[in-house]
């Protein structure tokens, strides 16, 4: 009984090294001799694993998230197409497809990629429908016989050492016959199981096309003008000779040999295959050659087709287009005229419908009698001599035997060639300036075609030019008189360096607008700088009435006290504050507090002394001279009272006492100015200044409580969402950080699990080695010992024997 072996299952190592230098040797398109060298692995296997597995340019990584993303977006559009979609994504379309039911695995129960390639491995008792696409299996230490063989074959092919084409094809026989034997007895074991029947399967009848024999949805041409009898023979020649090609599948070292054989067995074939499609198909084939001969009958004759010379050249047709080109210029300019002068041209644009086409006639003779003229013109004598004149006549004889040999025109007849039967130009003379019996006009030839003399053709073009002119002359005559009159003055242009005199050009009223606006602004800068320092300062608060009480001190500082009044009174009456609103809220807090609501500014001007800017200068140049000296004479107290030792340390010590007073003193500029003015001796109006100051703060403190709790709550309610994720990322930053720290741990334990099980492993090992060692000595001592015994045994028998 012959051996059946299944071929596939788990592939292993030696396998793919096998695999791996047979694809190197062999390429990638020879597989099933590939698939030779593998006992075990067929060459679609053997194809599969290589693409799939074994190939360089597989990426085996992990996936990232961006090939996720494009394999879920791919799949979406694409179902189902893996071929396509894996080049896209640069794996392969097994490693796409695992991978998106891997994904939809994990979007489906929630669990992690481990998790779910953890529940899709296989359990035992399971096979694997793809064993291609995973790892090999490590090879056994003692491999079977089978195994051993392969890879000793497989040395010897790749290393040519055996490297015979029939010893090669007289394996692929063997393998062949062993197939052949193997389904023998797998239809036999059917057979005898039942499985099998005994009585000859019935052919299906095919309803597929014979592509051998016809060509599927084949549809004649239509027959055209011009025979293509030629074309059918050679296309039939063709087609016997391809039917008559070689079959490269079956072609082996002896084909030179049988070629003739084998070709004139397949040509019986071809005609016994063909002589059955015609009996089969007989009733048809009448049907068609009865079309064919009613076709053929109602065909008319064709003739050979014969087509002139060209009768203009590529240098002409260049020049054509050059004037066409001018022509449209020309229309351009003549379309962009007045309405009153294009009534003085016609309509040259293209007609509504084509011209009709028609064969030219050729102009060989023309220019035969051309170049006869132009050769007696080159031999006459000066046509200023009196008397002589060269006469052009027919050269009949010249002109006869070109007409022998002019083509023949598919026009029926042709009477008169020199000009008749010539296709004529279009007319297109829309002012009459053309009359049909312009010889140049009417035939449509050049100005060598015509039979008069060159003297006489000059003639009538000089006539025809004046006459043309003349009745021109007349149609402009005869148009109306004009409607309308239309006069046009040449503007006076006027050279440089001319003065025009009584001329009065007025300025622009936008020019005119942005001088007075300048002139304005400079106005208000002038303004601006006259009023008084503390004005110019908008950062200073004002104080909204001025103060009655003076105190009596020096003469310099009662003129100084009553100069700021006047400014205080001046500045209130002349730039007075927008205090609608300040009113209000003035009136409605010194209600609540007890106070006297805030009088109104003067009604009465006060007249200022108007100082110039030199003047204003100089006083500042004083004052500032005034200031440096109050500096050094304080300067000096601070040294001399020993609170500083240079200049520098004093005043830095002057800067720290007056940020400190400063610092001291209320915020409201009402109170401070009043408690300036007022007695400080007084403790009892000490103590109400305090506290009316008090009170100032402590409204001041709670309207900024109010505003900062609304702000809070507008904060808390804006900001919210964000507190919160902040508070998640801060609790999951702590997991984070705890999980990283046990990670840590195991780290380090495991660390040291390993050294310690390294330095127990070597032990370990050096153990089974001494184990190992005494066991061979002991089994060498056991053979020596056996070999005794049995040459001891040998020695008795034969001693037995002899007894």
């Amino acid at each position: 009984m012959v051996r059946v072996q299944l071929k596939g299952g788990v592939w292993k190592n030696s396998e793919d090294e096998i695999l791996k230098a047979a694809v190197q040797k062999y390429g990638k398109q020879q597989w099933a001799r590939v698939a030779s060298l593998l006992n075990r692995k067929t060459a679609k296997q053997a194809k599969a694993r290589w693409h799939e597995w074994l190939d360089p340019s597989i990426k085996k990584t992990e996936w990232t998230r961006t090939e996720d993303e494009k394999l879920l977006h791919l799949a979406k559009l694409m179902p189902a197409q893996w071929k396509t979609i894996a080049p896209l994504v640069g794996r392969t379309a097994t490693q796409c497809q695992e991978h998106y039911e891997e994904l939809l695995d994990q979007a489906a129960t929630g669990n992690s990629a481990a998790d779910v390639r953890q529940q899709q491995q296989l359990r035992p008792g399971q096979i694997d429908s793809h064993p291609e696409t995973k790892p090999a299996r490590p090879d056994p230490i003692d491999m079977d016989e089978d195994e051993m063989e392969m890879l000793q074959e497989a040395r010897a092919r790749l290393a040519n050492t055996q490297g015979k084409k029939a010893k090669r094809k007289e394996r692929e026989r063997m393998l062949a016959q062993a197939k052949r034997l193997a389904d023998l007895q797998k239809r036999r074991e059917l057979k005898q199981a039942g499985l099998l029947s005994s009585q000859p399967k019935r052919k299906k009848r095919s309803r597929d096309i014979d592509l051998g024999a016809e060509i599927p949805f084949y549809k004649p041409a239509a027959a055209g003008f011009h025979d293509t009898t030629s074309e059918a023979a050679r296309s039939e020649a063709l087609r016997q000779k391809r039917l008559k090609a070689v079959n490269f599948h079956q072609v082996n070292e002896n084909i030179y040999r049988t070629r003739d054989k084998a070709a004139a067995a397949a040509q019986k074939r071809e005609e016994a295959r063909m002589r059955v499609l015609e009996e089969t198909n007989a009733k048809y084939e009448q049907q068609a050659k009865k079309l064919e001969e009613d076709i053929e009958s109602q065909r008319r004759p064709r003739g050979m087709l014969q087509l002139p010379q060209p009768t203009m050249t590529d240098t002409e047709l260049a020049q054509m287009a050059k004037v066409l080109t001018a022509e449209q210029e020309a229309s351009l300019v003549a379309d962009s005229g007045s309405g009153a002068t294009l009534a003085l041209l016609g309509d040259y644009t293209d007609r509504p419908l084509p011209t009709p086409m028609r064969t030219p006639a050729t102009a060989r003779r023309d220019l035969v009698q051309e170049a006869s003229q132009l050769r007696k013109l080159s031999q006459a004598q000066t046509p200023l001599l009196p008397g002589q004149e060269t006469e052009f006549e027919d050269d009949e004889d010249l002109a006869d035997d070109m007409d022998q040999k002019l083509a023949a025109l598919p026009t029926p007849a042709m009477p008169d060639r020199r000009g008749v039967g010539a296709t004529p130009l279009t007319r297109r003379d829309e002012l009459g300036l053309n009359l049909p019996s312009d010889a140049a006009s009417a035939s449509g030839g050049t100005f060598a075609t015509s039979h008069y003399s060159i003297r006489e053709l000059a003639r009538q073009e000089r006539r025809m030019l004046k006459k043309a002119r003349m009745e021109l002359e007349a149609a402009l005559a005869a148009l109306p008189a004009p409607q309308y009159e239309y006069e046009l003055a040449v503007p006076t242009t006027v050279e440089e360096g001319e003065e025009m005199e009584g001329v009065v050009t007025l300025p622009d009223q936008a020019d005119v607008e942005a001088a007075e606006q300048e002139a304005r602004r400079l106005e208000a800068e002038r303004k601006f700088r006259e009023r008084s320092t503390v004005l110019q300062r908008t950062d200073l608060p004002r104080p909204t009435t001025h103060v009655m009480q003076a105190i009596q001190e020096s003469e310099a500082m009662t003129l100084v006290r009553e100069e700021m009044l006047r400014l205080i009174q001046h500045d209130a009456y002349m730039y007075p504050m927008d205090a609608k609103s300040h009113e209000k809220e003035d009136s409605k807090l010194k209600k609540k507090k007890g106070l006297t609501p805030t009088p109104l500014p003067p009604t009465t001007p006060v007249v200022l002394e108007k100082l110039s800017d030199s003047q204003i200068q100089q006083a500042k140049s004083f004052l500032q001279r005034e200031s440096e000296l109050l500096v050094d004479e304080r300067v000096l107290n601070v040294i001399r009272d020993g609170k500083a030792e240079n200049r520098q340390d004093a005043i830095e010590v002057l800067q720290r006492e007056t940020s400190h007073a400063y610092s001291n003193r209320g915020s409201d500029f009402n109170f401070r100015l009043s408690h300036d003015f007022a007695d400080a001796s007084s403790e009892s109006k000490c103590i109400e200044n305090l506290s009316r100051e008090f009170d100032i703060l402590q409204s001041a403190t709670e309207a900024l409580a109010k505003k900062n709790a609304k702000l809070a709550s507008k904060l808390e309610v804006m900001n919210g969402g964000y507190s919160k994720r902040s508070k998640e990322f801060a609790d999951e930053f702590l997991e984070t950080f705890g999980r990283f720290q046990d990670a840590a741990i195991e780290e380090s334990v495991y660390g040291l699990l390993e050294s310690i099980e390294t330095a127990a492993a070597i032990k370990r090992i050096e153990k089974l080695k001494e184990e190992v060692a005494a066991l061979k000595a002991r089994e060498s001592e056991l053979q020596k010992r056996y070999g005794e015994l049995a040459i001891e045994r040998r020695r008795c028998v034969v001693a037995n024997k002899q007894v």
